[in-house]
């Protein structure tokens, strides 16, 4: 029994310590399993704070990347509008509207666009006040109400309260201070137009190629500004309809009322004019279809009646008789007759004579969008630079003198 006793005691003995080695091996499996969990955890998240930075990164250089498209000179064929297929399962008009909002969140104003035109002001206003400790720099146009493209002119205005000497020789003195050897470094191809009704001093920017327009103590020039910020605020379609037909007439070289385009104060009252008559935006003012306005837009100011009729928005809007009014001028009938109203006396347009190509381009553009019903045929910025030769070539092409009057005479014999 002894013998039996030690046996069954030993194997007792051997079982516990068979049993606490297998305890001891779950715990070290466990200890492992864990400790591969947290190293598990551990690079999850590093591998998610990694991605996290290169998202980030990625993000900020497609944002500097965009920036750079929005802010160059030269575009090109990467705008977000432009795949063909984007909108194809749409209607064709919210086709047309998407490629408009997607051309206007590309084309529209920037940081980098503000800080550059702010910039430029600060060191003119300082050659200004050089000369003219009391005066004032005040900003006007696109710029100043933020509906300016990445080309557009900056509009300055020098007001000079006590001064005994003429506009013309303020902007004469101001073109040969800009002349100087210490101003050539920042600007060039600096010309003084003193035959123009406003008489004004051109130049533009070394660095950037930004063109500006100065003039001394214009009037009414705070409240065009609010007046065009005022009209934005009230009709949504405004801006992006605004920056769309500015690049369009850009292309055609029909926005500089200098040589008988359509300024950009003039489109904006034009636009709001069609906004105003426009039934879909009466009946829908904040979610009207951009597609359809723009495709009217053009259709209407093609075939609209520019000698008998005149523009004002006045009122809610109106067209009146350009002979009954008292406004028809004998000597040059086919000009457009667009009523500023700041000064119901003041035609905006008195400078674009060059209204038939306006209307020319306008209906070739009615038509390519009435056909395909997308932006690519009327906007072809893959063929677009806005280098000085190439406006040479443009000004050449479409501004002769002699093809103007011609242009006049024809005008005149369709009506």
């Amino acid at each position: 029994m002894s013998k039996t006793n030690k046996l069954s005691k030993k194997q007792q003995a051997l079982e516990s310590l068979f049993q606490l080695y297998q305890e001891m091996s779950d715990q070290v499996k466990r200890t492992k399993t864990n400790d591969n969990k947290n190293k598990n955890k551990n690079n999850n998240k590093n591998e998610t704070q990694n991605k996290s930075k290169t998202q980030n990164k990625n993000q900020k250089n497609k944002q500097t990347k965009q920036e750079e498209i929005r802010s160059c000179i030269v575009f090109k064929p990467t705008l977000r509008w432009e795949p063909i297929y984007k909108y194809s399962h749409l209607d064709p008009t919210l086709k047309l509207h998407g490629e408009i909002m997607d051309f206007y969140e590309a084309i529209k104003p920037t940081e980098q666009n503000q800080r550059t035109r702010d910039k430029i002001v600060r060191e003119i206003t300082k050659i200004v006040k050089s000369k003219w400790k009391e005066s004032t720099i005040e900003i006007y146009g696109s710029y100043a109400s933020g509906c300016y493209l990445p080309f557009s002119d900056i509009d300055l205005t020098v007001l000079i309260p006590s001064t005994v000497q003429s506009c013309e020789e303020l902007v004469q003195r101001l073109g040969s201070i800009l002349r100087s050897k210490k101003n050539q470094k920042k600007f060039k191809e600096v010309v003084v137009i003193k035959t123009a009704k406003v008489p004004i001093v051109k130049l533009k920017d070394k660095e950037n190629e930004i063109s500006i327009d100065i003039s001394f103590n214009l009037k009414n020039c705070r409240k065009a500004v609010e007046l065009t910020k005022l009209q934005i605020q009230t009709y949504p379609p405004l801006l992006p309809l605004l920056l769309l037909i500015k690049f369009f007439l850009k292309q055609h070289n029909l926005n500089e009322p200098f040589y008988g385009g359509i300024g950009s104060y003039s489109l904006m009252l034009m636009i709001v004019s069609h906004l105003q008559m426009h039934p879909c935006v009466n009946e829908f003012p904040t979610i009207a279809n951009l597609g359809t306005l723009l495709i009217d837009f053009f259709d209407l100011y093609a075939k609209f009646n520019y000698i008998t009729t005149g523009i004002s928005i006045n009122n809610n809007g109106y067209y009146f008789n350009k002979q009954i009014v008292g406004v028809f001028d004998f000597t040059q009938p086919h000009l457009p007759y667009v009523q500023d109203p700041l000064d119901s006396k003041n035609n905006t347009t008195r400078s674009s004579y060059g209204i038939l190509e306006c209307r020319e381009a306008f209906a070739s553009a009615y038509k390519s969008l009435a056909q395909h019903a997308s932006l690519k045929p009327i906007l072809n910025i893959n063929n677009y630079n806005n280098n000085k030769q190439l406006e040479d070539e443009y000004k050449e092409e479409y501004y002769p003198q002699k093809r103007l009057r011609k242009n006049r005479n024809q005008f005149n014999q369709k009506f």
